[in-house]
């Protein structure tokens, strides 16, 4: 079963919506960002090694988690229709981090070693915006706040897709500084682009 239909049976199973950003209105700029910094990477052919190292990044620290997740549901007392969705990932995650190491990053570098650099540059951004996300959950949980930016039942409005963008660029920019690089990451305005931008959960890629 493809992946989408296993989280489609675990939104759910959980009583949530399982329609195409539904609850986007309701997300953080940063849970935005820790995605859309992918698009952000993965549209620009000279960030190729960073984009690998990004993906090799969270293979390869997903696997505990989503056991977790899994054991966390089942506690609370869910059954298979929810947890399948992260039991399944436990097993392949750990499948797509042999692939992404030792496949792409290694293909990466074994044909130009000078991309290493990138690669690591990549394991930094995802490290990056996984504590920023994390920072903003344990804060809000910490004074008993859901850390989404309105509760589900809400209806207040806002577009927070070009704040994600600009906190995601924002992001791989400081990083960027910290290990002395530079790197661009203004995409210019093309049909594919635009479209994705008009998407409900994409981003506005402009300069």
């Amino acid at each position: 079963m493809m992946h989408q239909e296993l989280f489609r049976k675990t939104l759910r199973g959980l009583g949530l919506s399982d329609s195409y950003g539904y609850y986007v209105d309701h997300l953080p700029a940063v849970t935005l960002a820790a995605t859309n910094v992918i698009t952000l990477l993965g549209m620009r052919r000279s960030e190729r090694a960073t984009v690998c190292g990004h993906f090799a990044a969270l293979e390869m620290t997903s696997s505990i988690p989503n056991r977790r997740y899994a054991r966390g549901l089942r506690r609370l007392g869910f059954g298979g229709d929810v947890t399948h969705f992260f039991d399944e990932h436990v097993e392949a995650d750990a499948v797509h981090e042999q692939l992404a190491v030792g496949g792409m990053c290694a293909a990466i570098v074994d044909d130009d070693p000078g991309e290493l650099s990138n690669i690591v540059f990549g394991v930094s951004v995802y490290l990056w915006f996984e504590r920023a996300l994390s920072e903003r959950m344990l804060n809000s949980w910490r004074i008993e706040k859901t850390s989404l930016r309105q509760p589900i039942a809400g209806s207040q409005r806002e577009r927070t897709d070009d704040l994600s963008v600009r906190q995601g660029r924002q992001g791989v920019a400081a990083i960027a500084q910290e290990q002395g690089r530079s790197v661009d990451l203004r995409i210019g305005r093309t049909a594919e682009i635009e479209a994705l931008g008009q998407s409900r959960g994409g981003a506005r890629f402009t300069r």
